[in-house]
């Protein structure tokens, strides 16, 4: 996968509150929002 479909990918992910992101320099750090995810989960 190339980086540009993988940061589109991310971009979802986060615009639906699925996901929260930091960068710090060249790092990207991805954290899962466990509630969000628990919703969906729930449906």
């Amino acid at each position: 996968m190339t980086l540009p479909s993988f940061m589109k990918h991310v971009r979802v992910l986060e615009s639906n509150g699925l996901i929260r992101t930091t960068k710090s320099g060249r790092v990207r750090t991805c954290e899962l929002n466990q509630e969000q995810l628990a919703r969906l989960v729930e449906k």
